[in-house]
């Protein structure tokens, strides 16, 4: 496979026939994907996204917009598109993966077989966001967070803290200031998942994705919380394994 820094470096499949694009939650990184290889269809080859300003990226300043992280990432990922595949976003990744695939159509290029969004509600849904002043605070942020995704490990530690909040106040950022804008429906199908425990998106919220595609479109409310999509038992690794399989099957991928 050919490599790029917004992929985190793994073994090329010689058996892949479609690959799965993975962009993280905010404040997360590649590494939340690194397991997944193991459970999806020989076929697939999983391609976690590493955006900038974490980890092997940590020099450099994560975007503060969705919309330029979008168009940074489809840029990168060019050369990846010999073979088919598949976007997947988990919270504001879902919002990242959603305007990247606009951009893609919007080319005219290869688009994705489907965009898997996960723990978001429709980009046009303001409910759950950050207030603009709750981003420029510290403590208020660190408090949103935890009333809404639970206490954030390790921010107790005045080093921790530091090295991972430019990087966690950058993406809620880009969360607290985007905008949909009024751009045709995607052509590309649609499917967004999400977890019946989490507090910071509702079922109705998840449902509305169904106005941003004239492809197909699913829904499906799973057992777990925001971060369901990393809980064994909520089902959602084999219901996301059944869905590549069937993409590939159907694509001729």
């Amino acid at each position: 496979m050919n490599q790029t820094k917004w992929i985190e470096r793994r073994d090329a499949n010689p058996r892949a026939r479609l690959r799965l694009f993975c962009y993280p939650h905010a404040g997360g990184a590649a590494s939340a994907f690194h397991a997944w290889q193991r459970v999806m269809p020989e076929t697939v080859e999983v391609c976690p996204v590493q955006p900038p300003g974490r980890w092997t990226r940590h020099h450099e300043p994560p975007f503060r917009r969705v919309e330029p992280a979008a168009a940074s990432f489809v840029e990168a990922i060019d050369s990846l598109t010999d073979l088919p595949f598949v976007f997947f976003g988990h919270s504001l990744g879902a919002l990242v993966m959603f305007e990247a695939t606009r951009l893609v159509e919007a080319r005219g290029g290869q688009c994705p077989k489907a965009c898997v969004v996960a723990a978001r509600g429709a980009p046009h849904i303001d409910v759950g966001r950050p207030a603009r002043e709750v981003v420029a605070d510290d403590e208020r942020l660190v408090h949103w967070v935890s009333e809404r995704y639970g206490k954030l490990s390790g921010f107790d530690d005045p080093e921790i803290r530091e090295l991972f909040m430019p990087v966690l106040r950058a993406d809620l950022e880009a969360y607290a200031y985007y905008e949909p804008g009024s751009g045709s429906p995607l052509a590309t199908s649609l499917y967004a998942f999400g977890g019946n425990a989490d507090r910071a998106v509702r079922a109705e919220e998840l449902e509305g994705w169904r106005e941003h595609t004239t492809g197909s479109f699913e829904s499906a409310v799973l057992p777990g919380d925001h971060f369901f999509v990393h809980d064994q038992h909520s089902g959602f690794l084999p219901k996301l394994a059944a869905l590549l399989e069937e993409l590939t099957v159907e694509h001729g991928a």
